[in-house]
This record gives structure tokens, C-alpha cells and sequence, in this order.
């Protein structure tokens, strides 16, 4: 059986800006004195408008104070792409040789897809393979 019919995708929850007592706690942007929040709903039933803060700190742009990665430099990286396109929906990270973890929001509505690994812009270095099964965590509600 090659690798391409092996690869599991498990997709589990986080809860992000969670202090030990349960608090939400906020944080600043490197680049700048600007506070934001943390999102009282869940990231994938929230629509950013162009007043959100995520825009108003850096329009356009979903990385704050971020750079472009070079060639090999986050080997751990996968991206999760609709099949057949180079349209990256999600990211996760690699951590088995045919394991990658994600969030299971990335799986709220139902697409075929493919996992990209360590490709960035070139095609003749990118790897797809097409994803065996997807594990969701049994306490994640939609």
C-alpha cells in the first residue's frame, strides 16, 4: 500500500487564549500597541467585516507582523487544499509519518481534499497525497 492511500487526517479542537481558571486572557500584536480579543464565538461561524480588528490591523492580510517562510523551513507544515486546486483552506502540522493534526472546524462543511506538504510556491517540490480517512474528536460539536 503506498503512502498516498495511508495519510490520516485527525482533526481535533482547541481552545484558544484559555487561561488554567477557564478565562479568556488578550493579547498584543509585535507590531503594534493594539490589543485584541480573543473571538467569544467559534473562528468558523464568525464573519470578519471590515471594522473587525484582525482588518483594521493589517488589511488584507491574516498574519500579523509575520514574514514569508523559505524553502524547508516548517517541514512540519501541511496544508489542506480543495482536490484538484491550489486553494489552501486550512493548515496542520505533521506529526507522524502519516498522521497530520488540524482543527476540526477545517471539516464543517464536507469537501474533497488534498494535503500539500512543503511546497510553498513550487510544483515540482510539493507532495500531495489524498487523505485515508478524517478523525474528528468525539466532543466537538458543530
Amino acid at each position: 500500500m503506498n503512502m498516498k492511500s495511508m495519510l490520516v487526517v485527525v482533526a481535533v479542537v482547541f481552545t484558544m487564549c484559555s487561561t488554567a481558571t477557564g478565562r479568556r486572557s488578550s493579547y498584543s500584536s509585535r507590531s503594534s500597541s493594539r490589543k485584541f480579543s480573543p473571538l467569544e464565538r467559534h473562528p468558523a461561524r464568525v464573519e470578519l467585516g471590515d471594522d473587525h480588528p484582525f482588518h483594521a490591523a493589517a488589511p488584507g492580510l491574516r498574519v500579523v507582523g509575520g514574514r514569508n517562510a523559505r524553502q524547508g523551513e516548517v517541514p512540519w507544515q501541511a496544508a489542506l487544499m480543495l482536490k484538484g486546486t491550489n486553494t489552501v483552506f486550512c493548515g496542520g502540522t505533521i506529526v507522524g509519518t502519516r498522521v497530520v493534526v488540524t482543527a476540526a472546524h477545517c471539516f464543517d462543511k464536507r469537501r474533497e481534499f488534498e494535503v500539500g506538504l512543503d511546497g510553498l510556491n513550487s510544483d515540482s517540490l510539493r507532495q500531495r497525497f489524498d487523505p485515508l480517512r478524517v478523525l474528528i474528536h468525539e466532543e466537538y460539536s458543530r
